[in-house]
């Protein structure tokens, strides 16, 4: 009751702010009220409250408002982290009727890719709505001086490339290029093993092996693995990056590369299978199980 009221709150501060600062202020307190750590429950109090149509009504109004410019970055930071770790509100943000204003913001706002990046990991529902940006979103990586925006954006396709029902599209777009390229020299460890996870999703299969085995170095595995025990612990990986992995996710990823035989060899030598052996004594989700005994099954394949 006490946090729906202070959900109620915060929402209607932003609504009756009358001044810029104070707009600012108001928005970056529901931010921080989004961004707990409590699996997406102050968000959805928050979109109950009307936070989404709130938000997105405030961009609309000031959309080529130079003044504005800090308010609409913290417009969409706050509708980013509610999108996280919570499905309904992620899709609820990608269904509204302004979303395209998010779409064409992406060029000059990292925190835009932010926003789709969040999109693309919570809700599955939302990727029909939002395919559409991949080539953007390239461009993005290929052209842009800033190291966040790109990352975000390395994050958005990544993302995408877990869910088996986008694959055919995606393998239609320049993303096993671009992620190639940006596992090789993005100077981010964060888009180094999100591009390199998502590659391991879209080239596992016998006509595209041989590339992926030109990638995987161990120091690029060892970095994967790294990714994976953080996900597994629920930490952020690089510690402090505040970017967190999900565990199914990342051993999806080395399920598919345990399906190649000089990778596997890698994988063994670097203890994946005292890892998955340790998830499988231990609690974990039905499809983390799944994905890992798959794994120990391929490790003992000869």
């Amino acid at each position: 009751m006490i946090q729906s009221q202070t959900a109620s709150s915060y929402v209607n501060g932003i609504r009756t702010a009358n001044d810029l600062d104070t707009l600012y202020e108001k928005i970056r307190t529901l931010f921080l009220f989004c961004n707990k750590n409590d699996f997406g429950y102050n968000s959805s109090l928050c979109a109950e409250n009307g936070a989404i149509e709130v938000l997105y009504q405030i961009v609309c109004k000031h959309m080529n408002t130079d003044q504005y410019t800090r308010t609409k970055q913290e417009v969409f930071r706050a509708l980013g982290v509610m999108c996280f770790s919570n499905s309904q509100v992620a899709q609820r943000v990608a269904q509204n009727e302004h979303f395209n204003i998010v779409e064409i913001s992406l060029e000059t706002s990292p925190e835009a890719c932010y926003l789709i990046s969040n999109l693309a990991a919570y809700s599955w529902e939302s990727h029909p709505m939002v395919l559409h940006l991949v080539p953007r979103a390239l461009n993005i990586i290929k052209v842009s001086q800033s190291e966040s925006q790109k990352s975000w954006c390395v994050r958005f396709c990544g993302q995408l490339s877990y869910n088996k029902a986008n694959k055919q599209y995606l393998l239609k777009t320049e993303i096993v290029d671009m992620m190639i390229q940006t596992t090789l020299t993005l100077n981010s460890t964060v888009g180094c093993c999100t591009s390199f996870a998502s590659l391991a999703c879209l080239l596992s299969d016998n006509i595209n092996q041989s590339l992926l085995v030109t990638i995987a170095t161990p120091d690029i595995l060892d970095l994967v693995l790294r990714c994976f025990r953080s996900a597994i612990r629920g930490v952020d990986f690089p510690v402090g990056s505040r970017v967190y992995y999900t565990d199914w996710k990342m051993a999806a990823a080395l399920d598919n590369l345990c399906e190649i035989k000089t990778i596997r060899k890698i994988l063994i030598e670097y203890k994946l299978l005292e890892m998955v052996n340790l998830i499988l004594k231990n609690s974990g989700s039905v499809v983390l199980k799944t994905h890992c005994l798959s794994i120990l099954w391929k490790l003992c394949s000869p």
